[in-house]
């Protein structure tokens, strides 16, 4: 899916993971950590890497595998190098944050597509697969 790069704008992949959710594929407690990494993944993409230009997409890819949720988040930005250890200031908490909820994170440069792709996993208790997905 994509959104634009506007806040309020990550609701919209909140309401899918609401739908996972009410489907009994995902637990309470995985989809909260699954809600709030995906939702500062995407405020991150749209605010750092998009600059929050309208009309430059967020995109949103969930992919089931078994027992884990994939989910890739791409802006159009440049990324970064490495995440930042010095945090004497209330920013620069959202990466380390997404880490810790998520089983796997990483991050990288997609030549192909030209963008910067957070790449997050989490493995799940329940092995059901929710329709559309």
């Amino acid at each position: 899916m994509n959104i634009q790069s506007q806040f309020g704008e990550e609701k919209h992949v909140i309401k899918q993971l609401d739908l996972y959710l009410s489907q009994g594929a995902l637990q309470e407690d995985e989809y909260y950590d699954i809600r709030t990494a995906v939702t500062e993944a995407c405020l991150n993409a749209m605010e750092h890497g998009n600059q929050l230009q309208n009309l430059l997409p967020v995109k949103i890819h969930f992919e089931w595998l078994e027992s884990r949720l994939i989910i890739i988040v791409k802006d159009c930005g440049k990324g970064f190098g490495r995440i930042p250890t010095n945090r004497e200031d209330d920013r620069g908490w959202g990466l380390a944050f997404i880490q810790h909820l998520m089983d796997y994170c990483t991050y990288y440069i997609d030549l192909t597509d030209r963008c910067f792709c957070m790449h997050m996993e989490k493995e799940l208790k329940n092995k059901h697969q929710p329709e559309g997905l």
